[in-house]
């Protein structure tokens, strides 16, 4: 269904510029986005890249994968604080529009795994504090943070990233979605990853022979220790319908509750 809808969504006007399946944001609804840029480039949708919040007054969470590029040939390039600056105070990314602030530090976790994107995670430190009106986002404990692994939970991802049809947008856009179980998601995405891995295997062992018997045993064994999608160190969102979601260019956003 969602292929067909991108399918039919071939101009700005059929697709809606705006996260997939959501709204335009009001102006200051979310005071603590900020927009990653490239540094160098006009302000607006070409130059931005990823989303982040401000946590403190010079310091901005973000994903790590925004900042460790993984390369064709699986070695990474770290980004340096001159490659980027930070957009702060704005819903739209134009010139003359909000704050654009350089990056004077980045910090990615040590542990990031660039292949699973287990400990996707990093702070960005500014070279000063916004100097527009911005408001910082309350992260939540790990008491809280028990509560958000509920499935259910009603949450609110933005960000400025691909909408319908691969559209790009200059207007802050919202989408409310709800936490999932971790385990149904993890099902889930394993049976897209064997389904995507299953012909390269069944050519895999043509060639080299093997029985049935011993084709499915070391299917079997590969699919066990395959490493799950989701670790405990996630969180998995979304909707049961399809439809709603972040999308290219909304990594590293937060997501609300």
């Amino acid at each position: 269904k969602s292929g067909a809808k991108a399918e039919r969504a071939k101009t700005a006007e059929e697709a809606g510029a705006k996260v997939i399946g959501g709204e335009l944001a009001a102006d200051g609804a979310w005071p603590w986005q900020v927009a990653l840029l490239v540094n160098g480039r006009p302000v607006g949708p070409d130059a931005q890249f990823c989303g982040g919040s401000l946590v403190m007054d010079q310091w901005v969470l973000t994903a790590a994968h925004c900042l460790v590029l993984l390369n064709e040939d699986m070695t990474s390039t770290n980004l340096w604080p001159q490659d980027l600056a930070i957009l702060a105070g704005t819903n739209t990314l134009a010139p003359g529009k909000g704050d654009l602030i350089p990056v004077e530090a980045i910090f990615v976790h040590p542990t990031y795994e660039r292949t699973l994107f287990d400990f996707d995670i990093a702070l960005i430190k500014l070279a000063r504090p916004p100097q527009v009106a911005y408001q910082t986002i309350e992260v939540p404990d790990a008491e809280y943070g028990d509560i958000l692994d509920d499935p259910g939970v009603t949450t609110i991802v933005t960000g400025w990233g691909l909408t319908e049809g691969a559209v790009m947008t200059a207007d802050l856009r919202q989408a409310e979605i709800q936490m999932l179980d971790r385990e149904m998601c993890n099902t889930s995405l394993m049976e897209v990853r064997a389904a995507d891995a299953a012909d390269g295997f069944v050519y895999a062992a043509q060639a080299l022979s093997l029985s049935e018997d011993d084709a499915y045993a070391i299917w079997e064994e590969l699919l066990a220790k395959a490493p799950e999608p989701v670790s405990e160190n996630m969180i998995c969102s979304g909707t049961f319908e399809g439809g709603k979601t972040s999308c290219n260019g909304d990594s590293g956003g937060p997501l609300v509750v």
